[in-house]
């Protein structure tokens, strides 16, 4: 019988270090997501990734675990708002670093809302203007943004466009 408690002891011991392991690798994984903007689908991504895990911590008494376990508890549990946040912060360095380049497409500058849609790199994008708002030029400054500043090659640029005025641009 003892050695079947130490074994099991031994088991929990095991099992704990490891998913103290994965606690800590899902923070760093979030971290790195971090240094660029933070998209919905890596959010996703991790989420799904480490959800063993924090099921694992939210199934019973954590109270002995680290700090840094407890900190990466609440990033999983708050990633949609953290992630936000970061995008956010993101964009504000990103238009400082890229103002230059912003104020000159194709020798005009671009407004703050034009701005925004260019550095923002999430999945999917919908951008809702009127005629005459700036749409082709928006257009403009995110390839140029992309190839400029994000080392994005042009050939890996597929661009669709539904008029002939701004498929000339």
């Amino acid at each position: 019988m003892y050695s079947n408690l130490c074994s099991t002891t031994e088991q929990f011991n095991e099992e704990i270090t490891a998913q103290t392991e994965r606690a800590a690798a899902f923070l760093l994984d979030v971290q790195n997501a971090r240094k660029e903007y933070f998209t919905h689908s890596v959010a996703g991504k991790l989420a799904s990734q480490y959800k063993e895990t924090f099921d694992y911590f939210s199934s019973g008494d954590v109270s002995g675990i680290s700090q840094s376990t407890t900190n990466s508890i609440n990033v999983y549990r708050g990633l949609t708002k953290f992630r936000s946040d970061w995008n956010k912060e993101f964009i504000q360095r990103e238009l400082l670093e890229a103002e230059e380049l912003l104020s000159d497409i194709d020798g005009k500058s671009l407004d703050a809302q034009q701005r925004v849609a260019v550095i923002t790199d999430e999945d999917s994008n919908l951008v809702l203007a009127g005629a005459g708002s700036g749409k082709t030029l928006t257009i403009a400054g995110k390839v140029k943004y992309l190839v400029e500043h994000k080392g994005v090659k042009p050939e890996e640029i597929l661009l669709i466009s539904y008029t002939k005025k701004s498929a000339l641009d």
